[in-house]
């Protein structure tokens, strides 16, 4: 099988499509990669036309390229499949929702989340399905390393990012009250705070009628603000309240505490794995996108044999039926009486963290997700 990516430009993102390049290449897939950074030209599109791939691949729409005569992989007969571990509803705009619905059978979107897979769905896009976010061995993994008797914190917080304005002052109001209501119920989907609000608040059915009639608007307008402030208030105020115990926080962050060391960010890949493999804890705390899904942490952490504490998400569940439970908090209470018992367990910690390191690596590596994209491909024709 032959297969085009298209990568992204942003480092992150880069890096989950070069574990999936690896891993389809370890299945015998002939891959070729161009980037969509500064946008595909001619040439680009034409060399991926000539290597006649069975389909292209790309993170988000990064791959979804509308020319003046149309999406130009449809116009080649090549379907595109679109990696979606970010909520889709962000860049999913109205021509290309137009395209997917008039010619169905060219695309696919895997989705992390199934929140926005029900979603997608429901609005009958076509050829929806699950996919979650992996380990990639050669860039996690276990180092001998001295641990601190500390927590480790990876992800910046920046004040810029807390300023939410809409310019309109009951959408900033209901901005608002569903941030501060999610920092107070960690363990509720920020969608369905957003349904107790419509229901219960009357001034925010104006919010519901965006979400409803214009719903890129109620996205990117919105819903992408509480996303990307909220997640800097809430990681802010849950890093504010940890006494006892130092906690390196790895990215921007303003706080001054005695307990609290602010280190630059580190790079994703060797660097981050150095820092999961120091402390005796690392705290995982989601961007408010993640309805029901999880990061890379859980997978990259264990992956690494270093124990995480995480907020909960209905995802680890899945991943860790029977340890689920153990490892994540979904409330205040919770946070300091599983960290405080961890801390101070050396023996469970390391028990626990060996089981869920064989989970991950047996059952969550790329090599897995790609076959499962290859086998729902296979099943489709394709």
């Amino acid at each position: 099988m032959k297969i085009a990516i298209i990568s992204h430009g942003m480092r992150l993102l880069d890096e989950i499509l070069k574990s999936y390049k690896k891993a389809f290449e370890r299945l015998g897939c002939r891959v070729i990669t161009k980037s969509n950074m500064g946008g595909l030209d001619t040439r680009d599109i034409i060399d991926i036309a000539n290597f006649k791939p069975d389909f292209v691949i790309g993170y988000g729409t990064c791959a979804m390229l509308k020319g003046s005569e149309g999406f130009a992989f449809r116009i080649f007969k090549i379907p595109v499949i679109s990696l979606f571990y970010d909520n889709p509803f962000l860049f999913l705009d109205d021509d290309m929702i137009k395209e997917m619905e008039s010619f169905p059978e060219y695309y696919y979107s895997f989705i992390w989340d199934e929140v926005y897979l029900d979603i997608y769905n429901k609005r009958n896009l076509p050829n929806g399905h699950k996919i979650l976010l992996a380990l990639d061995r050669e860039k996690f993994y276990p180092m001998d390393i001295t641990k601190k008797n500390a927590i480790s914190m990876v992800g910046s917080m920046p004040k810029s990012l807390d300023d939410f304005s809409t310019g309109n002052e009951t959408c900033d109001r209901f901005i608002e009250d569903v941030i501060n209501l999610k920092i107070d119920n960690i363990d509720i989907p920020v969608l369905e705070i957003c349904d107790y609000l419509y229901n219960n608040v009357d001034e925010y059915r104006i919010v519901e009628d965006l979400y409803n009639k214009k719903p890129y608007q109620f996205w990117r307008g919105i819903y992408s603000k509480i996303h990307v402030s909220g997640g800097t208030r809430y990681r802010t105020f849950i890093s504010s309240i940890i006494d006892d115990v130092d906690i390196y926080i790895y990215g921007e962050c303003e706080l001054k505490k005695s307990n609290i060391y602010v280190k630059e960010e580190v790079e994703y890949g060797h660097e981050l794995c150095r820092v999961y493999n120091s402390y005796d804890m690392n705290l995982n705390l989601s961007t408010l996108q993640l309805e029901t899904s999880i990061n890379n942490r859980p997978f990259d952490c264990f992956g690494s044999k270093s124990f995480l504490l995480s907020d909960y998400k209905k995802d680890m569940e899945v991943i860790f039926p029977d340890h689920y439970k153990e490892i994540t908090f979904k409330n205040l209470n919770e946070l300091g009486e599983k960290g405080e018992y961890y801390l101070t367990h050396e023996k469970e910690r390391r028990e626990i963290t060996e089981e869920l390191y064989n989970i991950i690596i047996n059952n969550h590596t790329y090599i897995h997700r790609a076959r499962y994209i290859l086998d729902i491909l296979a099943d489709e024709n394709i």
